[in-house]
């Protein structure tokens, strides 16, 4: 199954952004060299030329007249520009401070936008505001939304929000959202189950016969994680030097939201990678990516590999199956099954050709966060637009010698220092694995 279309998440920018960071149309071409990729809109007046359109044609633009029902839109759409080149100013300061006071009177999707942007940028001064909308919200996905604001504002106040949450009238535990996000707040898993589930993700034996890429995350998503992969006899690949190969990746979203919403971070789970992609989007940039499918965006028989299967024979049952028996009942994994079933689709691993001064103030830099999916680090010549250095091009090639992208990528995240991921930092888990 080839993708044609990609959206990295549902989004209302029109024009400028729709065919930047979250739309692309891809192609299926021979595979690319490290040599000579170039890319116009890695130079630099291309990249004036996108923050000044963004910047004059939809954000100064759209917030010009006071907010309004009329306007909530044009509005909602700034909200998203703001947040994909971290626009900061005193100005925007008070343009966010006038749709908190008016956002209850506003529709569903303008306050959906509205807190993704305040979780986006960290901005937890508007509390009591939201609070006082949340006792009244009507929408169970803005309930949910809403809630993790308010769990990530006030530290200390955390156990309360997550009571509160679990109290809340439009809480159920049946809907995935409300149990997935809830379950977020939650205390952390022990180590010690973690270890197991990670050692069983490791061994040779599981879902051997498949190409199997692993992405390990900190839980705390300004920060990269890495990935490796292993061939389908079980083989984690290897450089020259026996070192792991090993690719560092931001599952980050630029709203920072759990990964069960369609704003969200890359959602914890299991994938089906379909192939090498190219992408037409200037923001994505030319690099090859690795195309994906979740539960639910294609059909079923496609994702668990079995043709015998209905195209629309899914269950989490059959999910669980492809998980380690150590991981089965481990429910931050059933994320990827959950959000497929809730929608979204198009989560890709790519490069980009984004300019990562507009991060420079964040966790992650010089890494890019994306609209949910998993990106690489990628530096290009200003001046050329020639690519400097790749780890998707890396990445690439890691999945092309252990067989290509035909197997399964499997994603978690675990408790840890609030810092990059090293290979040193997991080069432990690897050892009863070289043992064996």
């Amino acid at each position: 199954m080839k993708k044609i279309l990609h959206i990295c998440s549902t989004s209302t920018l029109k024009h400028i952004l729709f065919t930047g960071l979250f739309s692309g149309l891809f192609l299926h071409l021979p595979a690319q060299t490290s040599d000579s990729v170039f890319s116009k809109d890695a130079t630099r007046p291309a990249q004036q030329k996108l923050y000044q359109n963004i910047s004059r044609n939809i954000i100064q633009k759209n917030l010009r007249d006071s907010l309004s029902i009329n306007n909530a839109d044009a509005w909602a759409t700034a909200f998203d520009a703001i947040l994909l080149v971290n626009q900061k100013s005193a100005w925007i300061d008070q343009k966010i401070s006038e749709a908190v006071s008016k956002s209850a009177a506003m529709p569903v999707y303008f306050q959906i936008k509205l807190i993704a942007l305040l979780q986006g940028q960290h901005r937890y001064g508007f509390r009591e505001n939201m609070e006082k909308n949340w006792a009244n919200v009507k929408d169970t996905g803005l309930a949910a939304m809403t809630a993790w604001y308010l769990y990530c504002s006030d530290s200390g106040r955390q156990h309360m929000v997550a009571s509160a949450f679990r109290n809340h009238p439009l809480y159920d535990s049946a809907k995935p959202m409300m149990r997935m996000v809830y379950k977020q707040m939650q205390a952390k898993p022990e180590m010690s189950d973690l270890n197991r589930i990670i050692s069983a993700i490791l061994s040779p034996n599981y879902l051997r016969g498949h190409t199997l890429t692993f992405c390990l995350l900190p839980q705390n998503r300004n920060y990269p994680g890495l990935i490796v992969v292993r061939d389908s006899s079980g083989n984690w690949l290897r450089d020259d030097h026996q070192q792991i190969n090993h690719v560092p990746v931001l599952a980050r979203s630029i709203s920072n939201m759990p990964g069960i919403f369609h704003l969200g971070n890359t959602p914890r789970g299991l994938y089906r990678m379909d192939g090498f992609g190219r992408s037409l989007s200037g923001m994505i940039g030319p690099s090859e990516n690795v195309q994906m499918t979740m539960p639910y965006e294609y059909k079923a028989g496609h994702f668990f590999m079995d043709s015998s299967l209905q195209d629309n024979e899914w269950s989490l049952d059959m999910y669980k199956k492809l998980l380690p028996p150590e991981a089965e009942v481990y429910e931050p994994l059933h994320e990827s099954f959950f959000a497929g079933q809730s929608g979204r689709t198009e989560i890709i691993i790519h490069g980009h050709t984004t300019n990562p001064l507009w991060y420079r103030d964040a966790a992650f830099w010089p890494m890019i966060p994306s609209n949910g999916c998993l990106t690489t680090k990628e530096r290009w010549d200003e001046t050329t637009g020639l690519r400097l250095e790749s780890g998707q091009q890396a990445l690439t090639n890691i999945i092309r010698k252990a067989g290509g992208p035909n197997g399964y990528l499997i994603v978690l995240d675990i408790p840890f220092r609030d810092k990059a991921m090293e290979l040193a930092d997991i080069i432990g888990y690897f050892q009863p694995v070289i043992s064996r």
